[in-house]
């Protein structure tokens, strides 16, 4: 019975995910659980996926894309490089086409390396307690993705952070949904965030 219980918190992460709609991520050692069922989440995080096809789709037009060209993917788990354990779920991810297929939201059933992540996204959940935002924004930077993105329903707005050095982004770029996040090369172009929803107040989701 032993052999069959989870021995590390990447497994026990993985067992989660099998059994229940859970995201399950291990951050900073830590196993942070998340709830996927939120409606307007869910709408939210599919028009930023349709937006940023569509910037990929226009980048291609005025410039050459790396070589084997860019993806974006959904729950796609990421690995930290340093820790046999860490590992993160953005909603979205721009990532490299050349690079293995990840199982989508199969932690540990083959995870992205950061090397293959060009932009990760974030739409922060209804439910998230103050200080998670910034502890997770800590851990994309500490594994040196290039870009995150976060995009809060709760209030409207969104924030583009840069220039990871494994304390934290450098560069912050601010807005409010209707107006254009100017993406770093690669990809490049502009995601537009026109109609993204917000969070109704007193809503249960």
């Amino acid at each position: 019975m032993g052999r069959l219980l989870p021995r590390t918190p990447r497994e026990l992460a993985r067992l989660i995910a099998r059994l229940t709609p859970l995201r399950a991520e291990v951050l900073g050692g830590s196993l942070v659980l998340s709830r996927t069922d939120c409606a307007t989440r869910t709408a939210a995080v599919r028009l930023l996926a349709d937006g940023l096809r569509a910037a990929l789709d226009a980048a291609v037009l005025v410039g050459p894309a790396p070589e084997g060209g860019l993806l974006v993917g959904r729950a796609l788990p990421v690995a930290m490089p340093f820790d046999p354990d860490d590992f993160a779920v953005p909603d979205l991810v721009v990532r490299s086409a050349a690079g293995p297929c990840a199982a989508a939201a199969e932690p540990g059933g083959g995870l992205l390396g950061v090397r293959e992540v060009l932009l990760a996204v974030e739409v922060v959940p209804r439910q998230e307690k103050a200080g998670e935002p910034g502890h997770r924004m800590d851990w994309y930077a500490v594994a040196c993705v290039p870009a995150l993105l976060v995009v809060d329903p709760r209030y409207g707005t969104w924030a583009l952070h840069t220039g990871p050095d494994r304390t934290g982004y450098r560069e912050t770029l601010a807005g409010r949904f209707g107006e254009e996040v100017p993406l770093p090369a690669p990809p490049g172009g502009v995601l537009a965030t026109d109609g993204v929803p917000r969070y109704a107040e007193g809503a249960p989701d």
